[in-house]
């Protein structure tokens, strides 16, 4: 949800890509809203950054959902996805706010699905993942996120 308005139709249009970063101009998803909307995906190694732009937004509020299957811990403002056999784990994280467990709920109507619900402020966010082969406990350091703008 973006300024309270949630979005009235699929009108995402894909607006730039490489074999590392797309890039989807969100503004037909939101057509009562002004300014550019767009979200940017870049891969790089193990890592994948997503940088929301929303220019003008003074509340957005991101859900973000995970198959029944997978277990969410929460660590130092990340959050941490892994399945039962714990091999390996994803590292989830926000440049504008730490994670954390409160905003975790079922999705209405799913069968176990969680979401978590985060509320953010600024025009530009960040979320990073980081995939973690040996499915350790220590989440990695914010300053991630300051390495890919």
């Amino acid at each position: 949800m973006i300024d309270g308005a949630g979005q009235t139709r699929r009108g995402a249009v894909l607006t730039a890509w490489s074999a590392t970063e797309a890039v989807v101009d969100l503004g037909g998803c939101y057509p009562e809203l002004t300014g550019p909307l767009h979200r940017a995906v870049r891969l790089d190694g193990a890592t994948v950054l997503v940088r929301d732009v929303l220019a003008g937004a003074t509340e957005v509020i991101t859900h973000w959902l995970a198959p029944g299957d997978l277990h969410w811990q929460f660590v130092d403002g990340w959050a941490r996805l892994s399945g039962d056999d714990q091999e390996e784990a994803v590292w989830f994280g926000c440049s504008s706010t730490d994670l954390s467990p409160r905003w975790l709920g079922r999705h209405p109507g799913s069968r176990g699905q969680l979401t978590l619900t985060v509320p953010t402020t600024t025009e530009t966010t960040d979320w990073v993942f980081v995939l973690d082969p040996s499915a350790g406990w220590q989440p990695p350091s914010k300053t991630i996120l300051e390495k890919r703008s």
